[in-house]
């Protein structure tokens, strides 16, 4: 058996409730009899015997012997009740009646009459479809109220039935949120009676929602005008909203009393978008995108705090903050980067230095283009963790500065915790006595209630490569040639004892340019690391 229950029903392949055939042989059977299939429906289009209910044939005796064939088997029944219209065939021919469809009467708050089209012996179950309805005398405008669950829609429709509105084509507009913009407007003819399909009306009903708290829970009952361009009996029914979808996503925070926070994401893949999301998945809006965009669309958000300190408010240490994003109609969520200041309690500070494993100035002497280990202790002497924290390390490189010359990164150090963090150094380029320094939170991301003690350094030898060498000779300038017919004019040359020998007189000292030698080799300079300078 077959039963169909539905608003509309439009068949264009086949629904088939027939009997089996029986098999061929020697014994022979009848054929299986045709089911049954029965249709309630308000409007149905079921084309021509595509609805079927026929019995199977007999089997046949294809032995040659004497015997004689099955019988074919009778066929079923078809039944097709309907309120609206019916139009089509079936095979066999379908028991049809057409019902008495009433509307149920609201006779309260929340209570209504159902007037039903037949006596009733113990108990029937009734689909009952509740709508707004609207009585137009002549064309114009009407306004009612559409009541829908609280939350962000990925998707909205509903469905305009219109009865007692004469012969013609017909216009109706529907405003949603009744802003002055009309979100659906269909032009039909209609002989008395016609069902308009309004869609794609989500983006309407959260542009409401979100004017109005963006609720994300209970029910929002939303303002709607009806425009008629003729007189007509209305009914606003059929609504069906579907939730956006959502995503969870988390930041990792130490608790604070955070005096800013503010979220940069992007959602979506196509299309048009828009987003709310809900800071410690609570079940309450927090903030949500002021239009819809394209997507992928990035937004960053109004100010988080007040949200986010209430869910850290019985919390401790370190916490993953969820946060849950909706997005309409539907799409990814990347969460590309926060803003997170908070009132100062933690204290870092970089209590120790050691290079290869010495903490002896001593026992710190290495050649250059050794790769060489370096640690450092941190510690947090303030009243919170840290939560996430960088150190970086440097080495003092001659007329250049502090080079970084790697990092570490650490989850958290807890109130009066320490870590210890290493990096590799590679030498090349580097010579002489020089620092070595550990720097924690270097870029002063973390307020600190004392930021003098972030740094810790020692002095380590490396001998460089052409130490030992005989020095490369440096041309002493020469003297500057005098024009004949006159006074000689005294020159001075540099010598290695920087004293300035004269000749001739009188004496006017004149020393001949030269370049002035590099501090650094040449060869030293060819192999300095050419790395951003960070000054502290």
């Amino acid at each position: 058996m077959i039963a169909i229950y539905a608003t509309s029903v439009d068949v264009s392949g086949y629904i088939q409730s027939n009997g089996n055939n029986a098999a061929n042989g020697w014994d022979t059977g009848g054929g299986g009899s045709g089911g049954s299939v029965k249709i309630t429906v308000r409007d149905a289009q079921i084309n021509s015997d595509r609805i079927l209910a026929l019995g199977g044939a007999g089997g046949r005796n294809t032995t040659g012997w004497d015997g004689g064939n099955g019988g074919d088997a009778g066929v079923g029944r078809i039944r097709i009740e309907y309120c609206e219209s019916l139009t089509g065939t079936t095979n066999p021919p379908a028991s049809t009646q057409k019902l008495d469809c009433y509307i149920a009467e609201q006779t309260g708050p929340g209570a209504a009459r159902l007037n039903l089209p037949e006596a009733v012996n113990g108990s029937r179950t009734y689909a009952v479809r509740f709508g707004r309805k609207l009585d137009f005398a002549a064309a114009g405008e009407q306004a009612t109220t559409l009541r829908i669950p609280a939350g962000m829609a990925a998707d909205a429709s509903l469905e305009l039935l219109l009865s007692n509105a004469g012969s013609g084509n017909l216009t109706a507009r529907l405003d949603i949120g009744a802003d002055g913009s009309w979100e659906c407007e269909r032009t039909q003819a209609v002989e008395n009676a016609a069902t308009l399909t309004c869609g794609g009306l989500a983006d309407a009903f959260n542009a409401y929602w979100a004017a109005n708290g963006a609720p994300a829970s209970g029910y929002l009952d939303v303002p709607v005008r009806l425009s008629l361009s003729k007189p007509a009996q209305a009914l606003l029914t059929n609504l069906q909203i579907s939730p956006a979808a959502s995503r969870v996503r988390h930041i990792r925070l130490p608790v604070r009393d955070y005096t800013r926070f503010l979220l940069d994401f992007t959602v979506g893949e196509s299309g048009s978008v828009v987003a709310a999301l809900d800071i410690g998945d609570n079940g309450s809006i927090d903030w949500s995108t002021p239009s819809a965009n394209p997507a992928p669309a990035r937004w960053t958000t109004a100010d988080l705090k007040n949200a986010l300190n209430a869910y850290l408010s019985d919390k401790t240490s370190v916490v993953d903050v969820p946060i849950r994003f909706y997005v309409s109609p539907l799409g990814a969520v990347k969460l590309n980067d926060y803003t997170a200041t908070a009132a100062p309690v933690v204290d870092l500070a970089a209590e120790s230095i050691s290079v290869g494993g010495s903490v002896s100035a001593a026992a710190a002497r290495f050649n250059e283009g050794e790769i060489v280990p370096v640690q450092a202790t941190l510690r947090n002497t303030g009243a919170a963790a840290s939560g996430p924290v960088t150190a970086a390390f440097f080495a003092h490189a001659e007329g250049w500065g502090d080079w970084y010359i790697g990092g570490a990164f650490v989850d958290n150090i807890p109130a009066g915790g320490s870590v210890t963090v290493s990096a590799q150094w590679n030498t090349a380029g580097f010579s002489g006595a020089l620092p070595v320094s550990v720097v924690v939170n270097p870029y002063g991301r973390l307020d600190e209630t004392n930021g003098d003690n972030n740094r810790a350094a020692r002095t380590v030898t490396v001998q460089g490569s052409d130490e030992g060498q005989p020095p490369t000779p440096t041309r002493t300038p020469t003297r500057t040639p005098t024009p004949t017919g006159t006074l000689p004019t005294a020159t001075t040359t540099p010598t290695p004892t920087g004293t300035p020998t004269t000749t001739g007189t009188p004496p006017t000292a004149t020393p001949t340019p030269s370049s002035t030698p590099s501090s650094t080799p040449q060869a030293e300079q060819d192999r300095a690391l050419h790395l951003p300078l960070v000054q502290r």
